[in-house]
């Protein structure tokens, strides 16, 4: 039986497709897109092998419609993020429950012939958020929940005066992909969750930026993806 979970990643979690027993290159109405099975779910890289799409060149649309024509019903994804407030820090990771959409020109309308304004008061799944918080007490892992994502549009990172604005409002991460992901996958009708790991503060909270060095990176994700796991398997 197909299963019907699936953890779409970025940054760093290429590892999540070793092993993968079988390619799946789908093709939608919005273009082609290479998924991998293992034995536990679907995974999806966001950026393609090698991290050769930029967040803004991504067909997110491309992604939910294949996600939905293999059967998925609940999906995680894994964001890179800067820290904007002392919520998730660096090396730490938690559970992003709402966006600010700071991007533009990116195409999310599934359904091209009935304009449809889905509701967006809760974007992600509160089924599957529970779930994440059931298994990280079964792990005994540390994950704070309701960070406010904000969402750029990329590929530049954010100035000084903009990381004070979204302080302003309150945001306590910055990325460049969640929000995009959660409406596609709202509007695909597949119950959908965000986990974000931090690996620097954002501009100018600190004198210098710097970011986590890779080796405590995987680590961090490597925790991040055993637990979307036991959430969705």
């Amino acid at each position: 039986m197909k299963q019907k979970q699936a953890l779409i990643g970025g940054t760093g979690t290429e590892f999540l497709i070793d092993g993968a027993i079988h390619t799946h290159r789908i093709t939608t109405s919005f273009g082609q897109v290479e998924l991998y099975e293992t034995e536990d779910l679907y995974v999806l890289l966001r950026h393609q092998k090698g991290h050769v799409l930029a967040p803004h060149q991504i067909n997110y649309r491309s992604h939910a419609a294949a996600l939905a024509q293999l059967g998925v019903t609940e999906a995680i994804g894994i964001y890179a993020v800067g820290s904007i407030s002392d919520l998730i820090r660096p090396a730490e990771f938690g559970i992003v429950t709402q966006f600010i959409d700071l991007s533009w020109g990116r195409e999310t309308m599934m359904n091209e012939n009935n304009v449809v304004h889905i509701e967006m008061g809760e974007p992600y799944c509160s089924s599957l958020i529970t779930k994440l918080q059931q298994a990280a007490k079964e792990l005994d892992m540390s994950l704070p929940g309701g960070a406010t994502y904000v969402c750029t549009n990329g590929p530049r990172l954010e100035t000084a005066a903009e990381i004070a604005l979204y302080q302003s409002w309150k945001a306590d991460v910055v990325g460049m992909t969640a929000a995009t992901e959660a409406i596609v996958a709202k509007e695909a009708n597949i119950c959908f969750a965000a986990l974000a790991y931090s690996i620097n503060w954002a501009a100018g909270i600190q004198k210098s930026l710097s970011f986590l060095e890779k080796e405590k990176r995987f680590p961090l994700i490597r925790k991040m993806s055993e637990l979307a796991k036991r959430a969705l398997c």
